[in-house]
């Protein structure tokens, strides 16, 4: 059974990954480099504050990434 904390931090990874992806293709993977680092970011925020609420929602935001 999985769980957040396994979980959270092998998505940040996945999309950590997949921002590198979207650099690599320049001007037209742009708008989703922001998008992504935003995500990133609440994910950053949501752990540091070790709120579980949030950790849950900047998850379903990582896995929403492609």
């Amino acid at each position: 059974m999985a769980t957040l904390a396994a979980d959270f931090p092998k998505e940040q990874k996945r999309v950590r990954e997949l921002l590198e992806q979207y650099k690599e293709i320049g001007a037209p993977g742009a708008m989703c480099v922001i998008m992504i680092e935003k995500v990133l970011e609440e994910a950053e925020i949501a752990v540091s504050s070790q709120d579980v609420v949030r950790m849950l929602k900047a998850y379903a935001m990582l896995k929403e990434m492609e």
